[in-house]
């Protein structure tokens, strides 16, 4: 729709200006249209209209809510060899759609060009770095970002603070996690299921199951309602370490909650029935059955 009007101002001889092909790419951006962003970028530059970096980042922030993170790299480049100046919202959505396409080294290096060029950064571009180092398994990358962040003006939310948890948690830092966990009462952000999975997996992976479960005792505490993914690293811990009693304690909370029962569940009942009582279990097997 956005291309055929600027189409038909060019057939009606209207003059074309930025603020016109800001508002087409605009439209382009909130459609989630990237290839009519662009189409409208290629008729901005036979109009002779100079590209602003306003315009820019709504063709970037196009290409990245569509996928295209070759083509915002692409318009980044072009925008460094013109010399047009990027700022926050340039360099977020260039970070955010590297870091989604999976293209993490680039997702940093736009990180680097960042700091080079003492653009401010802030919550988004700190939480997606933080995200591709966790996916780079460059853990302490992460932390080195989280820690430069908690030490800035930048605000801090639960989405960084989990970003920098599940970092941690790929490579089982379970003290880290710990430690970034405690920091965000002090930080007042608030505790969500996420936050939770991400810290009792990372006690799960390092084997500490008392950890792990302490934690599971401050989520019911805080009244953040725990889902399938909570108590299976949470019965992971636990038969990791061969703690069966706890296994049935959990399993039999599982139950009581309402919670789904999974492949995942199963194994963990299937460990504990080795070493307890059938009819211990014979109730969960049960409830597969019939789910």
């Amino acid at each position: 729709m956005a291309v055929q009007l600027l189409r038909g101002m060019k057939q009606s001889n209207v003059e074309f200006s930025t603020t016109s092909f800001a508002a087409a790419i605009g439209a382009c951006e909130q459609g989630d249209v990237w290839e009519a962003a662009f189409q409208c970028y290629s008729m901005m530059a036979q109009a002779r209209v100079a590209l602003d970096t306003f315009t820019a980042n709504a063709i970037i922030s196009a290409c990245e809510t569509s996928g295209e993170w070759e083509k915002a790299v692409e318009l980044i480049e072009l925008m460094t060899h013109i010399s047009l100046e990027s700022n926050t919202i340039t360099c977020n959505a260039a970070v955010s759609a590297t870091e989604k396409g999976g293209a993490w080294e680039k997702a940093l290096e736009f990180l680097s060009l960042m700091v080079q060029s003492r653009v401010e950064l802030d919550t988004i571009t700190t939480s997606v770095s933080i995200s591709a180092c966790k996916k780079a398994c460059e853990w302490a990358k992460a932390l080195q970002l989280f820690s430069a962040m908690t030490q800035s003006d930048v605000e801090l939310n639960a989405t960084t603070f989990n970003a920098a948890i599940s970092a941690c948690e790929k490579v089982a830092e379970w003290v880290k996690a710990l430690f970034i966990f405690s920091r965000m009462a002090q930080h007042a952000v608030e505790l969500d299921v996420i936050t939770f999975n991400s810290a009792i997996s990372t006690c799960e992976k390092a084997g500490e199951w008392q950890e792990a479960l302490q934690l599971f005792g401050v989520m019911s505490e805080s009244k953040v309602e725990a889902n399938t993914i909570t108590f299976n690293s949470a019965l992971a811990a636990c038969c990791r370490s061969g703690e069966w009693d706890k296994t049935l304690q959990l399993l039999s909370l599982m139950q009581q909650s309402d919670v789904d029962l999974d492949a995942i569940t199963l194994t963990s009942a299937i460990g504990a029935s080795e070493k307890c009582a059938w009819e211990e279990v014979a109730w969960l097997f049960s409830a597969l059955a019939r789910s």
